[in-house]
């Protein structure tokens, strides 16, 4: 397949995203159809393949309404062709790997086509470099493309991107028409807590993690353990699958049946409810170069306690609210967190009463609570 016309700026990634078609969606519209998205893959412009971190292939529901190709690995040298008849005024890489991001910089290099790289590297990555090696990673990124699109930035401070006109921020969106606070949250909000037998005054959080090592779930149960022997009355939702779901779920049925709900894999399109049943959002990967669902969390205005380990945790929670982010590997500091946001929140169990938790507002949880409101503007795309 090659491209039909001549479009002003082609995206090329890897991997299906259900942040990023949006965003494509929109900027299609504003631009009266003048981009366009190309997967170079094998399995196709939709995800065929199981996520190992999952355990499922993930159901993101995508709908195309702007122009897709298609292209194998081994039909590259198409997709190239294509470009350099078609010479976008734009090319813009995303989740390649190095062999194809180098041989596509390189094709536009030669037709003369601006092209910028989209990632969301950062010093917070297992596999982040320092020195000399950071130092080379740098070089290349300068000596093959003419900008960056970060979507943190975290992303551009890696890069050591300072000019303001060699970025494009490219943040991954949040759509606040489904997360932000609208006339239907009360009903939700009544109706899935019913549905999930949580009392409508009861505070509960809300986790969204893949059962992986990586993503940590039974560090969130152990962190939620331990607020709980200190809050009786607090609720867990736990959202998820995969490799380590038997495990979560002997866990859970052991030490917090009566008190958190797991309800299994939850397609993305379906997440919003369970935003709106939720007081605050509970996040603790071993690494995570950004991660979405906090940022989601922020814009439906829930409080946030964050694993130290995390680009959105690093971004948002600075100042006072450092407390909130915590190591990923200490349950006790993350059950300690939940307490804190508890006492802020002003509502306390009557027995925690006389460790500070006082009734009313408080200003502090109040700047945690609207943060996705103010400070997210950055970083999240409103398509209104």
């Amino acid at each position: 397949m090659t491209l039909s016309r001549k479009f002003h700026i082609v995206f090329v990634q890897r991997t299906s995203s259900q942040l990023d078609v949006p965003f494509y969606s929109e900027l299609s519209r504003l631009s009266n159809g003048s981009i366009c998205l190309c997967y170079l893959n094998e399995e196709g412009i939709y995800r065929t393949q199981m996520d190992p971190e999952l355990g499922v292939v993930p159901d993101f529901g995508l709908r195309y309404d702007f122009p897709v190709f298609h292209y194998s690995p081994s039909s590259l040298k198409k997709l190239l062709v294509s470009l350099r008849q078609n010479r976008p005024q734009l090319l813009v890489l995303m989740d390649l790997n190095r062999r194809m991001r180098i041989r596509l910089a390189l094709c536009a290099w030669r037709a003369g086509i601006p092209v910028i790289l989209r990632s969301d590297n950062n010093r917070v990555m297992s596999h982040a470099r320092t020195g000399v090696a950071l130092w080379l990673e740098r070089f290349a990124w300068r000596s093959l493309f003419d900008g960056l699109a970060p979507v943190s930035p975290l992303t551009s401070e890696y890069y050591g991107a300072k000019d303001t006109d060699e970025i494009w921020p490219f943040p991954y969106m949040t759509d606040a028409r489904r997360y932000g606070r609208n006339p239907e949250w009360p009903s939700m909000r009544i109706q899935l807590r019913d549905q999930l037998g949580f009392k409508r005054d009861q505070f509960v959080f809300l986790a969204v993690a893949k059962f992986s090592r990586r993503e940590n779930p039974l560090g969130i149960l152990r962190a939620f353990s331990y607020a709980l022997e200190r809050a009786d009355g607090i609720g867990l939702i736990l959202i998820g699958a995969g490799p380590m779901e038997r495990e979560v779920r002997a866990w859970h049925e052991s030490h917090v049946r009566q008190n958190a709900v797991l309800p299994g894999y939850i397609p993305y399109q379906g997440l919003e409810r369970y935003f709106s049943a939720s007081d605050a959002f509970v996040h603790l990967p071993e690494e995570g170069c950004w991660e979405a669902s906090p940022q989601d969390a922020l814009v439906a205005e829930l409080g946030l306690i964050c694993s130290s380990r995390t680009g959105v945790g690093l971004h948002f929670l600075t100042g006072d609210l450092r407390e909130f982010l915590v190591n990923y590997d200490d349950p006790e500091e993350a059950g300690q967190a939940m307490i804190k946001l508890l006492e802020l929140r002003g509502q306390m169990p009557s027995g925690l009463r006389g460790h500070g938790g006082k009734p009313g507002k408080n200003t502090r949880y109040k700047r945690l609570q609207v943060y996705g409101g103010r400070k997210c503007s950055g970083c999240f795309c409103d398509p209104q």
